[in-house]
């Protein structure tokens, strides 16, 4: 499954809800009555490059360059990937550019997901049904009885809501991140690769955010950490096979369970839980414009 190299902030945009239902009356609208794009365009984006684009906040049109269908379906219905049952591989390798122009400017985000689900409905085919399910997740919880954290998690002092009044200033003295590519650790964000991820002043709930996006299973934050802190992990690169457990290429780096726990002082712990979820009953690749 390829994950968008976006920064956690921009990712919440498209997967908000860890335990999200239905929009109310998606599927009970008719499609007199459900929000469409004015125009819209459909077409199959099969570069290499693993750059992509999702964006809302235009006021006239609603933008995806190179997304995999499967992260447009993720957007459009507001959940997370664990919720996504039954869908096919290759929604998460075949990527596509969209572009959907509003009736009206400046619509709400409810109002344009609504309009993604009625895209997906026509171009795609896509039919799914919501329904509960146990389904296997894991814990984050401390990993020492004397609950020491590991080198690569630090309690931070940052007042984030008086850097963002400030303008966002440059911030002197901030220690380099030993596993960001340029050495430079967000400030009040967090930046999440498939291999590393980096964050300044970012809650433990933002962490388990983006370990639950790169797992594939929810991940509950249980270890009673409260603040925020500076975040440093690095990993072998993990792939989901069929069955949903991760699998970890060859890398110098360690898996990211050994990860979790030798840097950051934390552990992952599997258990089962019941959650909504949405099947997949049928998807296609989409119709010509």
């Amino acid at each position: 499954m390829r994950k968008l190299l976006v920064p956690l902030s921009h990712i919440a945009v498209y997967s908000l809800a860890w335990f999200s239902t239905l929009p109310s009356g998606a599927q009970a609208r008719s499609p007199s009555t459900t929000p469409q794009f004015e125009v819209a365009s459909v077409k199959s984006n099969p570069s290499e490059t693993t750059d992509s684009n999702l964006n809302h906040r235009l006021p006239d049109r609603f933008i995806a360059s190179n997304v995999p269908l499967g992260f447009l379906i993720l957007d459009a219905y507001e959940i997370k990937a664990h919720q996504l049952i039954g869908a096919p591989d290759w929604i998460w390798d075949k990527s596509y550019d969209v572009i959907g122009t509003f009736p009206t400017a400046n619509l709400q985000l409810h109002d344009v997901h609504l309009m993604e689900q009625q895209l997906l409905a026509e171009r795609f085919d896509l039919k799914l049904h919501a329904e509960q399910r146990v389904i296997p997740a894991y814990d984050l919880v401390l990993a020492r009885k004397d609950e020491h954290l590991g080198p690569q998690l630090h309690k931070s002092n940052m007042d984030c809501a008086a850097w963002a009044t400030n303008g966002r200033p440059e911030v002197d003295g901030i220690p380099k991140s030993p596993v960001s590519v340029t050495g430079k650790r967000p400030i009040c964000n967090l930046l999440t690769t498939r291999t590393w991820l980096s964050g300044g002043a970012r809650t433990i709930q933002d962490l388990a955010a983006s370990l639950q996006a790169m797992l594939g299973r929810p991940v509950l934050d249980k270890t009673g950490l409260a603040g925020t802190y500076d975040i440093d992990l690095q990993w072998a690169r993990t792939d989901l096979r069929a069955d949903g457990d991760a699998s970890s290429s060859p890398s110098d780096a360690p898996p990211i369970f050994s990860a979790v726990e030798e840097q950051l002082g934390l552990k992952l712990v599997p258990h089962k839980e019941s959650f909504s979820v949405f099947v997949v009953d049928h998807v296609q690749t989409p119709t010509p414009n």
